[in-house]
C-alpha cells in the first residue's frame, strides 16, 4: 500500500468532505492520517465517513453519488493510450486493473466529473450473440446528459462503494474470488438487463480510453464481451434505454460512417474489430 500524501488527505479526498460538510460530519470521526490507497484503507475511510451502507445507483440513491476514481499518474505513468487498447487477460490486470485497484478511492461524483486530473474507471460490457451485438439507444431519462440520444454498444457504469469486496462482505453478499470491477459489471448488467440467474460468460477484451471529449477526459473504459448466445436477454431500464440485436458488421458500418450515431466509445470500439470472431488480442509492449 503505496504511502498516503502529506497531511494524509488528496485535493479528492478534501472535496468529498467538504460535500458531507467536513470531517466530523453525521456524528464521523476521522483519523489524522488516514490512508486513501488501497481498499483496506479506503473501506475504513468510508466507515469513518458513515457511507459504507451507501446505496448504488438506482438503489434510493441519495443526492451525493461516490464513484472509483484513479490518479491519472498511476493509472497511465508513461504513456496516454487512445482508442481500444485490446489485451490478453493478465496484460491487463497487471497493467491496469491492479495499480486501479491499489491506487483508487472513492470521490463525490459531481468533484470527479470535472477533475481529469483523475480518471473514472467504468465497466463497459458488449453483449454479443453470434454474429449479432446488442444495441442499445440513450434515451432522456438516463442518467447521464452528455449521451442522451447516442447509440452504444456497452453495457455499464460507475464503479460505487457496494461493489468493493469489504462491503458485500458486510453485507454477506461477497464470494470466493469477488473482485471490485468483476463486481461493477455484474451488478451494472443486472441493472440495465434482465439476464438469466447464475455466473456470466464475460471475456476481458482490454482498456477503452479517449481525451477528446468532455465525458471521455474523465472515465475510461474497461472493455469486457458477453456471450449471450442460447440466453434471453431483455432491457431492464426500458425508461432510459431502447434497443436490440444486430448484425455486428452492420454496426461497424454505421460506425465507420461520418456521421455515426455511436457515442465516442462505442464507435472507437466497433472500428476496431476486437469484437469480430478471431479477433486477436494486441500484448501491451510499453
Amino acid at each position: 500500500m503505496a504511502a498516503p500524501p502529506q497531511g494524509g488527505q488528496d485535493p479528492a479526498y478534501r472535496a468529498t468532505l467538504t460535500f458531507l460538510g467536513g470531517p466530523g460530519s453525521w456524528g464521523a470521526t476521522i483519523p489524522s492520517d488516514p490512508s486513501h490507497r488501497g481498499l483496506h484503507g479506503v473501506f475504513h475511510k468510508i466507515w469513518w465517513l458513515g457511507l459504507a451502507g451507501w446505496p448504488c445507483r438506482g438503489q434510493n440513491q441519495p443526492t451525493l453519488e461516490f464513484v472509483w476514481v484513479v490518479p491519472r499518474s498511476a493509472l497511465f505513468p508513461t504513456f496516454t493510450p487512445h482508442g481500444l487498447l485490446a489485451l490478453e487477460p493478465a496484460v491487463l490486470e497487471e497493467r491496469f486493473l491492479r495499480p486501479a485497484r491499489e491506487h483508487g478511492f472513492f470521490a463525490e461524483r459531481r468533484w470527479a466529473e470535472t477533475h481529469p486530473e483523475y480518471k473514472q474507471p467504468i465497466p463497459y460490457v458488449a453483449v454479443q450473440r453470434g454474429g449479432e451485438l446488442l444495441c442499445l439507444t440513450r434515451l432522456g431519462a438516463q442518467g447521464e446528459k452528455r449521451l442522451h440520444g447516442k447509440r452504444s454498444i456497452g453495457v455499464g457504469g460507475h464503479v460505487n462503494p457496494c461493489d468493493a469486496p469489504d462491503a458485500a462482505a458486510a453485507g454477506g453478499g461477497a464470494e470466493a474470488g469477488d473482485e471490485l470491477f468483476a463486481r461493477a459489471c455484474h451488478r451494472e448488467l443486472h441493472e440495465e438487463l434482465i439476464l438469466p440467474p447464475g455466473p456470466l460468460a464475460l471475456r476481458p477484451v482490454g482498456l477503452l480510453n479517449d481525451e477528446t471529449t468532455p465525458v471521455g477526459a474523465v472515465h475510461v473504459g474497461l472493455v469486457y464481451a458477453l456471450d449471450a448466445s442460447g440466453c434471453e436477454v431483455a432491457i431492464r431500464e426500458t425508461s432510459a434505454m431502447s434497443g436490440g440485436f444486430e448484425p455486428l458488421s452492420a454496426l461497424r458500418r454505421l460506425a465507420e460512417a461520418s456521421d455515426s450515431p455511436f457515442e465516442t466509445w462505442s464507435a472507437l470500439l466497433l472500428r476496431s474489430g476486437a469484437l469480430h470472431a478471431g479477433a486477436s488480442l494486441t500484448h501491451l509492449q510499453r
